[in-house]
């Protein structure tokens, strides 16, 4: 994977930009400036990855409403 990340990261120097579908997080967060997220056909966040990892409809989309009560648990 690490192979892949440094690839696109050269071809990206280069000017080119790129569009990359792509479910593994260590990915996105290394590689994107900006993120969309669509569930079902539609785009449900959009913004910094950042922002996208702590975005309730993306945990809900994603990890299901389960994981939210164990994050908000002390």
């Amino acid at each position: 994977m690490q192979q892949a990340i440094a690839l696109v990261r050269r071809i990206h120097e280069l000017g080119v930009t790129l569009v990359i579908v792509e479910h593994i997080m260590e990915v996105i967060m290394t590689l994107a400036q900006r993120v969309l997220v669509f569930n079902q056909g539609h785009v449900i966040a959009h913004g910094k990855p950042r922002e996208i990892v702590a975005n309730e409809a993306v945990i809900e989309a994603y990890l299901g409403r389960g994981h939210r009560r164990r994050r908000e648990a002390p």
